[in-house]
């Protein structure tokens, strides 16, 4: 097949992308319909229907709200009103806006600015959502398309790596115009919002009906919703000429060509001088030699591929046993070859699982980072990694979060600790280097002690065997807490404030040797950290 037939078939499948990415912004275009429609009945309930204007003009408005620093607050507006006592069309607006009557109204205003607020940012929820689910099946779709159409000029099954979940991550969230998709997402949902509290004001003051505040209401949501249209369209082209670019390094393919879609629309600066020139992949810069090119950009790239390309394709996908060519008939389509290739294989469905779950695996992630730090991993995927991969870590990081989560204040060292103890049958939430409680006011059970028990330990040996502990065992939900230190340990009432018992290391049973063979095993570390760091500092 000729060159040309695979440009058309490139220019196809971005016809394709496009085609999607302007359903995918027509579902998002109802998110500011069913906004906008929400936003109308809200002010229905704040602005009267058929009223005559009254107050400011449009103009006299705007004028107003030019000198605001905050040009949506009604509070600043009233104060601006009230510093101009010499406009008779302003004090008459400020007389009715202070009058009685109107109290409640001003009060149902100032929801209505609230109200905004809350629509714009669940309007940027959603938006999120689905940006983030096409994008990301964009992406892959993208890559493995690409390496099909390579296989198929080649006439060749050779191998390629499998796309991974860090690199489609990476790429969604790279700032390539200086702010990536979500952050362009917030902010044109909090323009808007902003927006349509300053509509609100003008319609205040210029007496506006509801139903001209409704079209005023209407204009901007129509607004905010082709900008979203527009960021999907242009953040699709950069994410599907981005993938092709890793297809076409996947394959050591060096070099691409430049494809303008030439019709009435095409942009005569930028894209159509660009149209058919060859450029190196490692040189191609967005904007420059590489779409997209502008806003709304339709142009794509396509490999460009030799014949010393096309033998070195197809040496690689010799079979081991015959020692021939594993060819992909010209007739196989995507589907079939994406269920021969890609589907099933152990690497790919991991990385499709990733995939598939990053955002809920990135919230995941931000909250495991939060309690148990850098034990969720270095990075988004090294967290997916042993969440998918590694069942036996992945059981550990869950009960270690549990543990924290639990237990606020505790370590990993005291995890570790309570694992071991645990495993040994021994009871009580473990604490390595505890906190000291002052027992000056505690009583001391003496009979209980030395006359019933014979432990012969004087308070002031129980109380050195509290301050020198390493490890204490909190039993009973926090009333009873037990230290321990080399020399004996001392069980402290701490609802009763009463040193309930006490003994020296020579009464150690098997238990207590467990527990201090865990405490000269984790606290001994604490103590080694601890002469390292001072070290350092020296």
């Amino acid at each position: 097949m000729s060159n040309g037939y695979w440009e058309k078939r490139q220019v196809q499948n971005a016809y394709e992308v496009f085609e999607n990415a302007e359903k995918k912004a027509d579902e998002i275009a109802k998110a500011y319909q069913k906004a906008s429609r929400y936003l109308q009945l809200a002010a229905d309930q704040v602005f009267e229907k058929y009223q005559e204007k009254h107050g400011l003009t449009e103009t006299d408005a705007m004028s107003l709200l030019n000198l605001m620093q905050d040009r949506t607050s009604l509070d600043e507006l009233l104060a601006k009103l009230k510093a101009d006592d010499k406009d008779e069309s302003k004090k008459d607006l400020l007389a009715k806006l202070e009058a009685p009557a109107y109290a409640a109204r001003l009060d149902k205003f100032r929801q209505l600015q609230i109200q905004i607020n809350t629509i714009m940012t669940n309007v940027y929820n959603q938006e999120l959502i689905e940006n983030q689910r096409f994008y990301t099946n964009l992406a892959q779709e993208s890559y493995y398309k690409s390496i099909f159409d390579i296989q198929q000029k080649a006439d060749a099954a050779f191998e390629f790596a499998h796309v991974s979940a860090e690199k489609i991550d990476m790429l969604l969230n790279s700032r390539w115009s200086g702010k990536n998709y979500s952050e362009r997402v917030w902010n044109n949902t909090q323009e808007l919002a902003e927006s349509l509290k300053e509509e609100m004001l003008v319609s205040m003051m210029t007496g506006r009906p509801d139903r001209e505040t409704a079209e005023a209401i209407s204009y901007k949501f129509a607004q905010g919703s082709s900008k979203a249209r527009r960021l999907v369209r242009t953040e699709s082209n950069y994410i599907f000429t981005e993938m092709n670019f890793e297809s076409y390094k996947a394959c050591g393919i060096k070099k691409y060509r430049y494809l303008a879609t030439l019709d009435l629309r095409t942009c005569e600066t930028h894209c159509v001088p660009l149209d058919g020139k060859i450029f190196l992949i490692s040189e191609r810069k967005i904007a420059e030699n590489c779409p997209p090119m502008h806003p709304w950009c339709r142009c794509t790239v396509t490999a460009v591929t030799n014949e010393a390309d096309i033998q070195r394709l197809q040496r690689s996908a010799l079979d081991p046993e015959t020692g021939k060519r594993i060819k992909i008939p010209a007739s196989m389509t995507y589907a079939k070859w994406y269920k021969e290739y890609v589907q099933g294989k152990p690497n790919a469905e991991l990385e499709q699982k990733k995939i598939k779950h990053v955002a809920e695996d990135r919230k995941q992630y931000k909250q495991y980072r939060e309690v148990v730090g850098k034990d969720a991993g270095k990075t988004l995927d090294a967290f997916q990694e042993m969440k998918y991969n590694k069942p036996e870590k992945w059981k550990d990081l869950k009960d270690y979060k549990k543990y924290l989560t639990d237990h606020p204040g505790n370590t990993k060292k005291d995890y570790k600790a309570q694992k071991t103890l645990d495993r040994a049958g021994i009871k009580g939430v473990a604490k390595i280097k505890p906190d000291k409680i002052d027992t000056s006011e505690y009583t001391y059970d003496e009979s209980h002690i030395n006359t019933e028990r014979s432990h012969q330990v004087s308070r002031a040996e129980a109380e050195r065997f509290i301050k020198e502990a390493d490890i204490s065992l909190t039993r009973w939900n926090g009333r009873f807490v037990n230290y321990y230190s080399k020399d004996g340990a001392t069980y402290v009432d701490v609802e009763n404030k009463n040193i309930r018992t006490t003994f020296t290391s020579q009464e150690f049973d098997e238990n207590t040797l467990k527990i201090r063979e865990v405490a000269e095993k984790y606290a001994a570390k604490s103590k080694k950290n601890k002469v390292s760091a001072v070290k350092e500092g020296n």
